[in-house]
């Protein structure tokens, strides 16, 4: 018989990992097609890391007199259920994409939709982050979406990074090689944020408070008629890296978004693409009152019409970030963004970006830029027009 837990002392709370994801696709006409799939992993060591990674992908092409149509959705969450509280939800990610293209009379008509969000929430464990990004394409050919979406807590900054790169051989969160996969960025490999002698780990974090990041986006475009495109796309991620001192830590938003559209010879386009991403600290006073560490939101628009060879267009952009932290050791509060939009008579578009912070000190400041990249998301991916997207040069 196996041994009974020890008289007199709690059980630990019950603890669990679980993803799921579908597909469904349709086709009709003799030359339509369509894939869609999906990827999903949950990870949980109660002693060091939790995370969750989700991704999915749908493809269209209705051919000549054809109609498909596909859908996929993918979720993947860790989870602690607490004696003496509701739920708590350590992490989770979930995405979701769906395109429809229709070929009937010559007049080809097609549009793509995807979405993520990504949430890591945990009251001891010192880093906390949720990225994701996401394109969305329709051309008088094809309509296609992707969508990828990560969130972990963990004691320490590089188990954060070992775990990410490692959860792709425990047989999860890739997409099918079947699938199309428009948007999931490779891996990067950024510098290491902190030295040998700051890797401790944070047991000391006060449970008055509650440390959460959150990263949500999505994307839309519609295109209709032969020669007409759009296109969208976003890049979110945020970072929240905390300690007692806080002489080091940083917390990090970054936000991009952007769309094309190009309606061609008596075509409509039309893009849109929304990003947001934020840390912040709860704290569980009397009040209820949050503080929010850094914000970072990002927001562009296209719209391109060509009917009886009167070309229109119209380009919308938008950003706003903001800095501001609770803790008294981190003296730099910084936010940043820049957009551009652009009407032609053959195109329009627009990107927007927006990047918001909280540190310590400076050299702090830049490694973690630096770094968020390996973590999963914060970029546009590179299939999607990306006109001035923050913080490249130029």
């Amino acid at each position: 018989m196996g041994k009974g837990p020890t008289p007199g002392r709690p059980l630990p709370p019950p603890r669990l990992s679980t993803s799921f994801g579908g597909s469904h696709v349709q086709a009709n006409g003799p030359h339509a097609q369509v894939t869609s799939g999906n990827g999903a992993i949950g990870y949980k060591n109660r002693h060091s890391a939790d995370y969750s990674i989700a991704n999915s992908a749908t493809w269209t092409n209705s051919g000549l007199h054809g109609l498909a149509n596909g859908t996929s959705g993918a979720l993947a969450f860790t989870r602690v259920f607490e004696d003496d509280s509701d739920r708590s939800r350590d992490s989770e990610a979930q995405s979701y994409s769906d395109a429809v293209m229709e070929n009937f009379h010559y007049s080809p008509k097609g549009y793509a939709n995807s979405h993520f969000s990504g949430m890591a929430d945990d009251p001891v464990r010192a880093v906390q982050s949720a990225s994701g990004n996401d394109v969305s394409i329709s051309t008088g050919e094809y309509a296609g979406a992707s969508t990828h979406a990560s969130a972990g807590t963990a004691d320490k900054i590089p188990t954060l990074h070992g775990l990410y790169e490692s959860l792709w051989r425990l047989g999860g969160g890739a997409l099918p090689y079947s699938a199309v996969d428009v948007g999931v960025s490779p891996l990067y490999h950024g510098r290491r944020l902190l030295d040998a002698g700051e890797e401790e780990g944070f047991a000391s974090i006060p449970k008055a408070k509650r440390f959460a990041a959150r990263a949500t986006a999505g994307s839309h475009v519609s295109s209709k008629g032969f020669q007409s495109s759009s296109s969208s796309g976003n890049g979110v991620i945020a970072f929240k890296a905390n300690r007692p001192s806080a002489q080091l830590g940083t917390d990090w938003s970054l936000a991009n978004s952007a769309s094309y559209a190009s309606s061609g010879l008596f075509g409509n386009a039309d893009a849109f693409s929304r990003g947001d991403a934020n840390t912040e600290t709860i704290r569980q006073t009397m009040d209820a009152s949050r503080g929010n560490d850094t914000e970072a939101t990002s927001y562009s628009e296209a719209n391109m019409v060509n009917t009886n060879y009167s070309p229109h267009g119209t380009a919308n952009t938008h950003f706003f970030s903001t800095g501001r932290s609770p803790y008294s050791e981190r003296p730099i509060d910084f936010s940043s963004g820049n957009d551009v939009s652009i009407a032609s008579p053959y195109f329009s578009g627009g990107s927007a970006g927006a990047g918001a912070a909280t540190s310590g000190t400076d050299p702090a400041l830049h490694g973690v830029l630096q770094t968020l990249q390996s973590l999963g998301g914060g970029y546009i991916p590179v299939t999607a027009i990306n006109v001035a997207a923050y913080p490249h040069e130029g």
